[in-house]
């Protein structure tokens, strides 16, 4: 008997350990590569920063600060890079867990395998699940809430609501994105409570929102003084081709193979042969009607508010649609355990003849869709150590990038910042745009003590100095010297010219 139990245990859940496998592999491939880029580097700086300036930093940015007092925990033991990545590995890996989860307490084991696969496999998933940023942690909070929610709403489960409540604060706290979540999520229960007649949970829901109120109103206040004093110029309002090319990035990725009209016709073709799968399904099992009404709204619903909100404001980017990918990989697993074996086949075959491209990518060239360059901090450190000389000084624009440089390079050099050195306690929003005057106050003092300055800029250098005083002051002053190129980065060393 007890064999005959393990045997039917491993039958069951072989499928899911198979799929974790290969969701393991593929964020652990390289993980190296590229080196940490600008925005990891903040992370990794204010994980390391005092409590204090840590909660001051997040105050003065643009996101709440849960994520990094998770990565200050995580770090304790040191920073590596293989360390700080599998942070962000491992919140991946128990999104595909639960996609697994979703997928089988909406329809059945089939849907969960097909859905953790989908996620497991999806580029811009891999992508943020390398990366040491808070995104990734947001679509698991985000995705474990409507879950919960479900759970609760369609099928009285003990601690569901409790959970719920907690996972929708915790996303709160880790992004701003999170609120899109409330009028989703309120939607969705209120609609199911009614549709079931239980009029008396519908006080127990309104508790918990007050609740989650409560738990949130700390930072309320800093959530908005961020949205109305810290514009993100670099981003705008979403066009319609960047709405029509968002869903089958999420989902499959962006090859970049050039002229790329035949690829979006074949993802929007397996989309569609997943939506067909998806209703052969519910012909078959006409019993889960409401649970396929329930994932269907939690993607329509989520993406009607994000599509407007971006095309009303200019905050668009595809990482701020990364909290459908759950919802868009169990529809994906839903409709492909809906098609015909044969179906299936060919589904699986040109769902990885879509996604390969966009891993190959990911791994050798970094241009996933919206995933920021390589820049290469740790090729210029190393470049830097061996060919600095004495009487060599660097100014970095801005200055908020130094924190992420400083992990790789070691050799003494005078330094400064523009528009100053990164301080928590005042923020990357803070600081004034470069004139003639203020290039002058900043590089004369370094020049009269110096022989040759570096440049080093990244992250729309543009921002502070959109007349670009600081390279020209440089040029005025020194003769450049060539360098070789770093992907993500300008760098120009300037050596003082020399009079007769």
């Amino acid at each position: 008997m007890a064999q005959r139990n393990l045997r039917g245990l491993a039958g069951r859940y072989f499928p899911l350990v198979g799929v974790l496998a290969v969701a393991l592999a593929v964020r652990l491939f390289r993980l190296t590569w590229p080196g940490i880029w600008s925005d990891e580097g903040f992370s990794i700086f204010l994980a390391r920063s005092p409590l204090p300036d840590l909660v001051l930093g997040t105050a003065n940015d643009l996101h709440p600060p849960l994520f990094y007092l998770l990565l200050k925990v995580w770090l304790l033991p040191g920073f590596s890079e293989v360390w700080g990545r599998l942070f962000s590995v491992l919140w991946g890996m128990a999104t595909v867990v639960l996609a697994y989860l979703a997928g089988r307490h909406f329809f059945d084991p089939a849907v969960g395998t097909w859905a953790a696969l989908v996620l497991a496999l999806s580029p811009l998933h891999v992508a943020y699940s390398r990366e040491i940023r808070m995104y990734i942690v947001l679509v698991f909070l985000s995705a474990l809430s409507l879950y919960l929610a479900w759970r609760w709403a369609a099928h009285p489960f003990r601690g569901a609501w409790a959970g719920c409540i907690a996972a929708t604060l915790l996303a709160l706290y880790t992004q701003n994105l999170a609120l899109f979540l409330l009028p989703v999520e309120n939607i969705l229960v209120v609609a199911t409570l009614v549709g079931r007649r239980r009029w008396g949970d519908l006080g127990h829901w309104v508790l918990g929102q007050a609740l989650l109120l409560l738990g949130y109103l700390p930072w309320l206040p800093v959530t908005i003084a961020q949205t109305l004093f810290h514009k993100a110029t670099w981003v705008g309002t979403a066009r319609p081709e960047q709405l029509r090319d968002v869903f089958p990035h999420l989902l499959l990725g962006e090859p970049r193979l050039g002229e790329e009209g035949w690829w979006l016709l074949a993802a929007y073709l397996w989309m569609a042969a997943a939506l067909v799968g998806a209703g052969l399904y519910l012909a078959k099992r006409r019993e889960r009607w409401r649970n396929g009404l329930w994932s269907t709204g939690w993607f329509l619903l989520l993406a009607g508010v994000l599509v407007g909100v971006t095309t009303h404001f200019p905050i668009f980017q595809e990482k701020q649609f990364l909290m459908l990918t759950v919802p868009m990989a169990l529809l994906a697993g839903w409709g492909l355990a809906g098609l015909p074996r044969a179906g299936r086949v060919a589904a699986l075959l040109l769902f990885l003849v879509l996604v390969i491209p966009s891993l190959v990518n990911l791994y050798v060239r970094h241009e996933i869709a919206d995933h920021p360059p390589q820049e290469a901090w740790r090729e210029l450190a190393a470049y830097m150590e061996a060919h600095i000389q004495p009487g060599d000084a660097l100014v970095i624009n801005p200055g908020a990038a130094e924190p992420t440089l400083n992990l790789y390079l070691t050799a003494p050099i005078t330094r400064a910042a523009y528009p100053q050195t990164y301080d928590p306690r005042v923020g990357n929003f803070a600081g004034q745009v470069a004139t003639p005057q203020r290039v002058e106050a900043l590089l004369r003092p370094l020049a009269e003590g110096h022989r040759r300055i570096w440049l080093v800029e990244c992250c729309l250098p543009t921002f502070w100095d959109p007349e670009r005083y600081l390279p020209a002051w440089l040029e005025a002053w020194g003769r450049p010297v060539d360098l070789p190129a770093f992907p993500g980065l300008e760098v120009r060393l300037y050596e003082r010219k020399t009079f007769p």
